[in-house]
């Protein structure tokens, strides 16, 4: 027994109790202290399951959030690419539209210059040239309408020269048929 206990029990003996009845006390203490000791324990058990709990609900949360702003950014990307290739195809599709109307004017003889799909100053002068032929009023917008009826006229310019080539050469060899029958006749 300890010193410590043998004070106690000297107390105890002086109140009236028993040796044994002071070791009964004692070990009744004891167990009380352990069942609050485990108590205490199954306590501090339950709240770190309930900080982990909360901890891992925190963490999902945020990742969810993260995954929710990945995908925001992911989309509005895919949005300015879209938007970018569409304003690149529109663009595109000017440039063409400008090269026909030059390659148009060049074939009959408004435009003098390169084909560079730029609307500049000498493609404007010769569709303001072509426009007055045509009696119409000079405008600055390339709409289908005018494009194809531009584009029209070119080709009608080139089945014409086609047709023209076409009887020229027509005609020539007829006529060096004729000339090597003459000089057949005449060498017979």
């Amino acid at each position: 027994i300890l010193l410590q206990d043998r004070k106690y029990i000297a107390m105890a003996k002086a109140v009236g109790l028993t040796e044994d009845r002071c070791k009964s006390i004692k070990a009744l203490a004891s167990l009380e202290e352990g069942r609050k000791r485990k108590a205490t324990s199954v306590a501090e058990k339950q709240k770190r399951k309930e900080a982990e709990l909360k901890r891992l609900a925190e963490a999902k949360r945020q990742a969810e959030e993260a995954r929710r702003i990945a995908e925001l950014k992911r989309k509005e990307e895919e949005a300015h690419l879209a938007a970018e290739a569409a304003r690149k195809a529109e663009e595109e599709r000017e440039r063409q539209k400008i090269a026909s109307v030059q390659e148009s004017l060049k074939t009959l003889g408004f435009y003098k210059g390169g084909i560079d799909s730029a609307m500049g100053r000498g493609t404007t002068k010769a569709l303001t040239s072509w426009l007055t032929q045509q009696g119409r009023q000079k405008t600055d917008e390339l709409n289908d309408a005018l494009i194809s009826e531009l584009n029209a006229a070119a080709e009608a310019k080139r089945l014409a020269e086609l047709e023209r080539t076409r009887t020229e050469e027509e005609e020539r060899r007829l006529v060096e048929a004729k000339r090597k029958a003459e000089e057949g006749k005449l060498a017979a």
